[in-house]
């Protein structure tokens, strides 16, 4: 009897990006507080910086009429000025444990679907394009705004439902779509 090789199975992006974004909390953790500071400063998305490129004299005028507190906070923030990659690198910080896997776990759940179909490549620009969008839309997200996207394109698709995607033809009878003469 001829036996036939399977294909190798590819891990699926979405696990690999929820491991990442595990891994680098975990990294981050083992760094000593100063550390911490000086990389979530650069990683921080703070969308000040992008106008002391445009209008240095504008932020100037800002930091001299605010406190001389408030004003040296503002200035460790904005730091050396623009940081454009940071709208993509803030999505991968988080403020704890329980932030880092809740994340990593709705992004592994969530887009475990949407990488199967989409792919790696397009998976991860979705990723991308999901941070960019919660840049500028919401500067306070991290990681949620990748789980965001990959949930907005797993809740658009049409052909079946989001549960069937999930557990195939296992659902129960009653969770299965459902046609519009019932």
């Amino acid at each position: 009897m001829l036996q036939t090789r399977r294909p190798a199975r590819r891990p699926n992006p979405a696990f690999a990006a929820a491991a990442a974004l595990v891994a680098l909390h975990g990294a981050r953790a083992w760094l000593d507080e100063g550390a911490q500071l000086a990389l979530l400063r650069e990683a921080a998305f703070v969308p000040a910086r992008l106008w002391t490129s445009i209008s240095p004299e504008w932020i100037g005028a800002r930091l001299a009429a605010a406190p001389r507190e408030s004003a040296q906070i503002a200035a460790y923030w904005l730091g050396d000025g623009a940081a454009p990659w940071s709208a993509l690198s803030y999505a991968l910080v988080h403020a704890g444990w329980g932030h880092a896997l809740s994340n990593a776990l709705l992004l592994a759940l969530v887009g475990a679907p949407v990488a199967r179909r989409a792919g790696a490549g397009r998976f991860f620009g979705l990723l991308a394009l999901g941070a960019l969008a919660g840049a500028a839309a919401q500067p306070r997200a991290s990681a949620a705004a990748f789980a965001n996207a990959v949930w907005r394109a797993q809740i658009g698709r049409t052909d079946s439902n989001f549960l069937r995607s999930f557990a195939g033809s296992r659902l129960p009878r009653s969770m299965r779509t459902r046609t519009a003469s019932r």
